[in-house]
């Protein structure tokens, strides 16, 4: 298990590269194409989504892999706008798949029941809300706050202060949500570490749903032979 934190699913050291090869270039590949949008919130989205999808697919270890160095390739590509940016935005990937991974590693449970389900999902929330926000905070009170105003000028900051502000907190919630609804997707492929807990709580619904028409069937047959007992009776007193 402590492997599958680490390095994901993936059946040898060969398969666990390739997967942070393929998805460090999907991170790079959907950063440039959204990215032809200019919308930040759009494309910051994306490539959180990306760095927790690594996260799953290729442990920890592959996750913070994937969140160092693409930025660092994004700026050799021109996709990144300022070197002095990318080792903040490095740390920061770095940051929010630690916490991710960690929180998830450390309080999901095997599912067996509907109720381990859910609480399942609401961990996996939770600790999105929680890597977005220490990601947020790294940026904005480390950079903006502290190192930023020793590197740019005042121009330079009032950019800096929009880009590494509250937006990379909603970008990385989102891209957070967006990352938990694909892996469901991708379970069936075996390529998330985790079990999937699908098919446990379908059987408890269809279960349910079983029990409630049975009752149901149940009820009416003892209400058409009372009927037809005391339409009997009612004949038999005439």
């Amino acid at each position: 298990m402590k492997r599958v934190f680490l390095f994901g699913n993936a059946s040898g050291k060969a398969s666990v590269i390739v997967r942070i090869a393929v998805m460090a270039a999907v991170t790079l590949i959907v950063q440039w194409l959204v990215g032809l949008s200019k919308i930040q919130l759009l494309t910051g989205s994306f490539v959180n989504m990306c760095l927790l999808i690594a996260a799953m697919t290729t442990g920890i270890v592959g996750g913070i892999c994937v969140g160092i160095v693409t930025p660092f390739i994004a700026l050799g590509l021109g996709l990144n706008p300022n070197v002095l940016l990318v080792p903040f935005i490095a740390v920061s990937n770095a940051v929010y798949v630690v916490i991710f991974g960690v929180v998830v590693w450390l309080l999901r449970v095997d599912s067996g029941s509907t109720k381990r389900f859910w609480y399942n999902l609401l961990v996996s929330a939770a600790a999105i809300v929680l890597a977005a926000g220490l990601k947020f905070a790294f940026l904005y009170f480390v950079g903006v706050k502290w190192i930023y105003p020793l590197l740019f000028n005042v121009k330079q900051m009032e950019t800096i202060s929009v880009m590494m502000g509250a937006l990379q907190w909603f970008t990385a919630l989102i891209g957070g949500g967006a990352a938990l609804a694909l892996s469901y997707a991708l379970r069936p492929a075996r390529l998330v570490g985790y079990r999937n807990f699908a098919p446990a709580v379908a059987e408890e619904i269809s279960e349910a749903i079983a029990d409630t028409v049975s009752e149901e069937l149940k009820e009416s047959f003892l209400e058409e032979e009372n009927a037809d007992g005391g339409k009997a009776q009612s004949e038999d007193d005439a």
